[in-house]
């Protein structure tokens, strides 16, 4: 038989407690508001582990002592400890879900890595023809409706990736992977260093390592970016693609959809605030119009700015 500490120095002080508690099964009577919802949070915690209602548990057994003359610390009261559970249960709650979405999304990474390459395989092998499509093209509109840019997006990741950076890809995943093959393109014919890339893939954020690649290709640092989601009704894709792409034409090619919808919302701002509205808002938009100017005509803005001044 095995005792525990607290049973030998019970035995040790009292044989007759002893004797009462452990032998005879008396329970003694505690009034201690702290020890009795140790207990009702004990439970709360078991039941927690078992994926059961934490909370309601909780609340089930510290309201048994809910009318009950408890003896409370200074500032605790039935209330307030039942608010403190419960925020606690709540708090490891939201950690939960917030831990599986990131399992999620890390394995979202690794299953679009494998869906490039098999989307690579049915072109070349034109496994498209089994259901009797007529193209390549066609397959891809059937498996992606809304737009078929993320399938050559997942495609070009093991199209201009050499094998080295290939067999790590599950490891870095398919948005890494895509920043990676961007790298690739541009150092065509020259020497590309998988070991350097594919160690910044694996230690930084994707966002710091997109930036990192960014810099890489264009010389300069960027500022930092956040994806912005919002929902558009089918029938008005139309409109906006070809407002976006207007004003890429506009910009020129290399300038990302972002800047584009940038200088529609400034252009729009400049006209709605050229009469009689706030003339910090038409700054603003000017200032951003005028960074998206080549340099010569940057150079004739400012110069025509000075004659109007002067």
């Amino acid at each position: 038989m095995t005792y525990s500490f607290t049973q030998i120095s019970q035995y040790l002080t009292c044989p007759r407690r002893y004797r009462h508690r452990y032998l005879d099964g008396w329970v003694e009577k505690d009034t201690r508001a702290a020890m009795l919802f140790g207990r009702a949070f004990e439970k709360a915690l078991a039941a927690y582990f078992k994926r059961e209602d934490a909370a309601a548990v909780l609340y089930r057994e510290w309201a048994v002592y809910e009318t009950q003359a408890l003896r409370y610390s200074e500032r605790d009261s039935w209330d307030r400890m039942l608010q403190q559970g419960r925020a606690l249960f709540v708090l490891s709650k939201i950690d939960e879900i917030l831990a599986w979405e990131q399992r999620k999304e890390a394995e979202k990474d690794t299953r679009f890595v494998e869906l490039g390459r098999y989307l690579c395989e049915v072109r070349a092998g034109q496994y498209w023809r089994v259901e009797k499509l007529k193209s390549f093209d066609e397959f891809l509109e059937r498996r992606f409706p809304e737009s078929r840019r993320k399938a050559y997006y997942l495609m070009s990741i093991h199209e201009h990736l050499p094998a080295p950076v290939k067999r790590e890809l599950k490891q870095v995943g398919w948005t890494k992977g895509l920043e990676l093959a961007k790298l690739a393109r541009r150092k065509e014919g020259q020497e590309f260093d998988c070991a350097t890339w594919l160690h910044k893939a694996r230690e930084l954020p994707k966002e710091e390592f997109r930036r990192e690649v960014e810099k890489e290709l264009t010389g300069k640092d960027t500022e930092a970016s956040e994806i912005v989601y919002f929902k558009l009704y089918k029938s008005q894709i139309p409109v906006v693609e070809q407002a976006i792409e207007t004003a890429a034409l506009m910009l020129g090619t290399g300038k990302s959809r972002g800047y584009c919808l940038e200088m529609i919302c400034a252009d729009f701002l400049a006209g709605a605030n050229l009469d009689d509205g706030n003339p910090e808002i038409l700054l603003h938009s000017i200032s951003r119009f005028f960074n998206f100017l080549p340099e010569r005509q940057r150079a004739a803005f400012v110069e025509r700015i000075r004659e109007n001044a002067s």
